[in-house]
């Protein structure tokens, strides 16, 4: 079954579906693209072309994959406390 290993030494398995831990990107121009009548199959064919956006749930990390061969995480930090003047 298909995984990413995350920094943090999770392993996400992305091949079960649905799966509430992986998301697709999906730009405003491949919106536009899609033609009438939207259907499942036509669905089915953005999702599997579109960027994968996998969270782990051990700590938090946004995983990309670009479908392309290259992958970008990035581990979300706390706001820093407001400043008052």
């Amino acid at each position: 079954m298909p995984s990413i290993a995350c920094h943090c030494g999770q392993r996400i398995s992305i091949g079960s579906f649905p799966n509430p831990g992986v998301s697709v990107l999906w730009s405003e121009e491949s919106y536009d693209q899609v033609e009438d009548p939207v259907t499942r199959d036509v669905i089915e064919k953005v999702f599997l072309n579109s960027p994968l956006l996998v969270k782990c749930k051990k700590c938090g990390r946004l995983h990309i994959d670009w479908r392309n061969g290259s992958r970008i995480s990035y581990l979300p930090i706390s706001d820093p406390p407001e400043q008052t003047p």
